[in-house]
C-alpha cells in the first residue's frame, strides 16, 4: 500500500487486526507508510454464501466477498455491473493460477499456495465456490497473480488484471 499513500484501505476487522497486530506473514515496510483505514465494512446479506460487506463511501454494487483460506480476513471485491448484467470478482489471492480451480496446478504452483495458505480447509472451499462460478460462466473472475482469467470452458480468458495485494 506504500504505492498509493493517500489510499483509503477497506479491510475486514480481522485482516485490519493482522496488518496492525502482525503474524509473521505481513511485511512492515507494506504498511509502514501510515495507513489510512476506511471505516469498518458494513454486513450485508451473503452472497452466495459467503459473507458480504458494503463499503463507506463506495457505491453498493461493490462489496466485499468473504473468501476465506489465503490470510485471515481474506476478501474478495464484488462490482455488480448492471448495464452489462454481470457481476466481476476480483479474487484477490484466492488462487495463484487458474488450474488451480480446473485442473491441476503445476507442481511448483501448488507448492507455492500450500505455503502460503493460512487455512487449508477453508481455502479449499473457496477453490471449490471459484469453480462453480467458472463452471456456472455468471461471474468474471480476476485475480493478483494469474494475468489469465479463467473462462466457463476452464480455458484462460481475456479480462482486467490487477497485481494489487489484498487481505
Amino acid at each position: 500500500m506504500a504505492g498509493i499513500p493517500s489510499a483509503r484501505v477497506h479491510a475486514t476487522g480481522e485482516c485490519r487486526s493482522v496488518v496492525e497486530e502482525g503474524d509473521g506473514r505481513v511485511m512492515p515496510a507494506q504498511w509502514a507508510h501510515g495507513v489510512m483505514w476506511a471505516p469498518a465494512p458494513v454486513p450485508v446479506t451473503p452472497w452466495r454464501g459467503q459473507e458480504s460487506w458494503t463499503l463507506d463511501g463506495l457505491p453498493k454494487s461493490i462489496r466485499l466477498i468473504a473468501l476465506p483460506g489465503h490470510s485471515p480476513g481474506h476478501v474478495g471485491v464484488l462490482v455488480d455491473d448492471a448495464l452489462r448484467g454481470q457481476e466481476l470478482l476480483h479474487i484477490g489471492d484466492a488462487i495463484h493460477h487458474h488450474t488451480q480451480l480446473t485442473r491441476t496446478a503445476p507442481p511448483a504452483v501448488e507448492a507455492f499456495a500450500v505455503s502460503v495458505q493460512h487455512d487449508a480447509t477453508a481455502g479449499l472451499r473457496t477453490r471449490r465456490l471459484l469453480a462453480e462460478l467458472v463452471g456456472e460462466g455468471s461471474v468474471r473472475l480476476v485475480n493478483s497473480h494469474d494475468p489469465e482469467p479463467v473462462d466457463r470452458t476452464g480455458q484462460p480468458g481475456t479480462a482486467w488484471h490487477h497485481g494489487a495485494e489484498r487481505c
